[in-house]
């Protein structure tokens, strides 16, 4: 399990983010949890990564919870 952190960068605003009208969206805080059970993790993240049991602990309304799938890794013998 990791906990991350967003920061906003000290840099000025891009071109690009002001075309898109400054609506860039940023979490404040990610848990990024990894298993080899998939099922294990929906199931985490129906009940305990849900977004009401996120907020009942302290998240921000209209937190979410998503799950990914990992398809493809590199590791450093294939990028030779």
């Amino acid at each position: 399990m990791h906990l991350l952190r967003h920061e906003n960068p000290a840099i000025a605003v891009t071109e690009e983010q002001k075309i898109r009208g400054l609506r860039d969206g940023a979490a404040d805080w990610i848990v990024l949890l990894s298993a080899y059970d998939g099922e294990r993790l929906r199931e985490l993240a129906a009940a305990e990564l849900s977004p009401p049991a996120l907020e009942a602990i302290g998240a921000a309304p209209g937190s979410r919870c998503a799950t990914h799938l990992l398809s493809a890794a590199l590791q450093q013998a294939d990028a030779l």
